[in-house]
């Protein structure tokens, strides 16, 4: 756990380079894979800790129960832990989609100039470089904030659940 809490502490800037290195040598540099793959190794850690303080508030008692009752493993985790990990994973789902989704020298790194482009260095592609529009930068801003609206107003019930969940005894 402390190997993986001590990958949260590093700026995804700091290892971009050794990053781009390893997806050149994988042949994913330019590719949406590569920034998946990197999205995806980088924010593990984040959800490793959430759901690990989650599943430690699970009581056992409910595991075993399942297990007398004749549930087999898999059965006792989708039927018995799964929902009970629903805040968890809402609080999780809207954190890392919000970071991905405002996320701006990784994409622009990883994707590089000729490639696709996310929201946010579409936005920057957009001003020019002695010209700016700031009206239609501003358009563009907010259009981009809709999605992860709708999204966090979808999620928004699990999300207070998971983040009170274990503030409050009883």
């Amino acid at each position: 756990m402390l190997l993986l809490l001590s990958g949260l502490m590093i700026p995804p800037q700091v290892i971009l380079m050794p990053i781009t290195q390893v997806l050149q040598f994988l042949g994913l540099m330019g590719t949406v894979q590569g920034l998946v793959l990197f999205n995806v190794g980088y924010y593990i850690p984040f959800g490793v800790f959430v759901f690990s303080g989650f599943l430690r508030g699970i009581p056992i008692e409910l595991e075993e129960a399942a297990a007398i009752d004749g549930a087999s493993r898999t059965r006792i985790f989708w039927r018995v832990v799964f929902p009970l990990l629903r805040p968890a994973t809402a609080s999780v789902l809207i954190f890392l989609g919000v970071w991905i989704w405002n996320d701006f020298i990784d994409p622009l790194v990883i994707l590089g100039p000729s490639q696709g482009t996310t929201i946010t260095t579409g936005i920057y592609r957009s001003i020019g470089q002695y010209q700016a529009d700031f009206g239609t930068v501003f358009a563009l801003m907010f259009l981009a904030t809709i999605p992860v609206l709708i999204f966090y107003l979808f999620l928004q019930k699990q999300f207070v659940k998971g983040l009170t969940g274990g503030a409050t005894k009883g």
